[in-house]
């Protein structure tokens, strides 16, 4: 049985959540879910176009960057956990991340990498 407001229960019998995957109902509950009635789908608020210029040739970031950079254990900045990489050189993001600072941190992040191809690399972050 669905607790009402719990979230919906998809036709095999498990519950269908927003990132599209479906996970039986009680694997759910075990997992601690919270109650999704008070889950905003509005996280991502902002859209950016991420550009990376290397050697002078400006080019839209690439998703594996985007991803790995977006990701907690790589970066270990809160504020980036509500980044959400959609694919070459597009990012969505909350309100809490400004385009400046995801230029900023995302820069220092690539160059520390070596990702420049032996050169300090820019990147250039502007509101989609």
């Amino acid at each position: 049985m669905v607790e009402p407001g719990a979230g919906e229960i998809g036709r095999a019998g498990g519950y269908s959540g927003c990132v599209g995957a479906t996970i039986p109902w009680r694997e759910f509950k075990q997992l601690g879910a919270p109650d999704l009635r008070c889950y905003s789908l509005r996280v991502y608020s902002q859209k950016f176009n991420v550009y990376v210029v290397i050697r002078g040739a400006r080019r839209a970031c690439p998703l594996e960057w985007l991803d790995q950079f977006c990701m907690r254990n790589f970066t270990n900045a809160a504020e980036f956990d509500d980044t959400l990489p959609l694919g070459e050189g597009k990012v969505e993001a909350s309100f809490r991340v400004t385009p400046e600072r995801f230029a900023q941190s995302f820069g220092a992040w690539l160059t520390q990498r070596g990702k420049g191809e032996g050169q300090a690399l820019q990147v250039e972050v502007t509101p989609a």
